[in-house]
């Protein structure tokens, strides 16, 4: 039991961090990558699952998919302009 524990908060972490990344990545997505971590610690660790919750910029965003399975306009608004910010910094072909 303890070792399934472990693999479930292991598995949450890597979540985590990808999906850490995915807030400055654009085409990488972050809410599938925060839901499926705050699964794997509701699994293998409650008191990591609540630190993923309270945190500034993840807590709402899956407080809102989770309401109403739809992420809120603003990260929506944040994706396109670093797709395009991105895009700027690219060089020519």
């Amino acid at each position: 039991m303890r070792m399934a524990r472990s693999c479930w908060a292991a598995f949450a972490a890597l979540s985590f961090a990808v999906g850490f990344w995915g807030l400055f990545l654009p085409l990488l997505p972050t809410t599938e990558f925060m839901l499926a971590a705050v699964y794997c610690a509701s699994r293998g660790s409650p008191r990591f699952e609540a630190w993923i919750r309270s945190r500034r910029y993840v807590g709402p965003l899956l407080e809102s998919w989770e309401a109403e399975r739809a992420i809120p306009r603003r990260a929506k608004f944040v994706a396109v302009g670093m797709i395009v910010a991105l895009r700027g910094h690219q060089a020519p072909s």
